[in-house]
C-alpha cells in the first residue's frame, strides 16, 4: 500500500509514497521505536517482543528521498508522532543528544525535481585544476575526487551516512569514484549535497 497508494512529493526515483491513512495505522518493529514507546507509555517491551504501533511510517516517499532525517513527515502538519516523540526527548532530556535533519533548501529542490521543474541547478564557473597537480595541492586536505570533480567534503565528513572513514580514504584529492559507485545507490538528493561540495575540475 505504502508504494501503491499516495503523493510522490520529494522523489520519484523509488515507488515509494506518501499516505496519511498509512502514517496513521502503520505497524513496525524497530529498536528505536520500540525504546521511545516505552519511555514515553511506561510500557515494558522485551527484545525481540510482539509489534507495537509506529505512527507516522505512512510518510513513506519522504523517508525514502531523506533516509537519513528522523522524520518521516517533513511538515508540521504531517501525521507523524514518532517524530514529534524524538523531537521533544532531543529537546527536553538527553536521551538523544542529536538529529539529522535535510535543510529546507534540500528539501525545496527535491519538491522542484519530483513535480518535474527545473532542478534549481545554476552551473558555476570552477577553477579547474591539472590531475598532476592535485597531490601538492591538497595534501592532508578533506578534499576528495569522483568522476572528474574535487569536492571539498570537510564540512559534511562528521554526518556523511556512510560513516567519516569511507570518505577519508580520499583525503588529498585521490579518486573515490570507484567506491561511489560501487557501494551505496546514492539519490538524486545526494548527488545534489555533492554539487555543492564542488570545488574544481579535473583536467589532464
Amino acid at each position: 500500500m505504502a508504494h501503491y497508494i499516495g503523493h510522490q512529493e520529494y522523489t520519484i526515483e523509488v515507488t515509494a509514497r506518501g499516505n496519511l491513512l498509512l502514517a496513521m495505522l502503520t505497524q513496525g518493529n524497530t529498536a528505536i521505536a520500540r525504546f521511545l514507546f516505552f519511555i514515553t507509555m511506561l510500557q515494558a517491551t522485551r527484545e525481540g517482543g510482539s509489534n507495537y504501533y509506529a505512527l507516522g511510517e505512512g510518510n513513506h516517499n519522504f523517508h525514502h528521498a531523506f533516509p537519513s532525517d528522523y522524520r518521516n513527515g517533513f511538515k508540521s502538519t504531517d501525521w507523524d508522532p514518532t517524530k514529534w516523540i524524538i523531537a521533544f526527548l532531543h529537546a527536553f532530556t538527553s536521551l538523544i543528544p542529536s538529529v539529522r535533519t535535510a535543510s529546507e533548501k534540500e528539501v525545496e529542490r527535491a519538491r522542484t525535481r519530483a513535480f518535474g521543474r527545473d532542478n534549481g541547478h545554476a552551473e558555476k564557473e570552477l577553477p579547474r585544476v591539472d590531475l598532476s597537480e592535485i597531490p601538492l595541492l591538497y595534501e592532508g586536505k578533506p578534499v576528495i575526487a569522483v568522476h572528474g570533480f574535487l569536492y571539498d567534503v570537510g564540512g559534511f565528513v562528521s554526518s556523511h551516512p556512510g560513516g567519516a572513514a569511507l570518505l577519508e580514504r580520499g583525503y588529498g584529492g585521490k579518486d573515490l569514484s570507484g567506491l561511489f559507485e560501487r557501494l551505496n545507490r546514492h539519490t538524486l538528493q545526494a548527488k545534489d549535497l555533492m554539487i555543492d561540495m564542488r570545488i574544481a575540475q579535473i583536467i589532464s
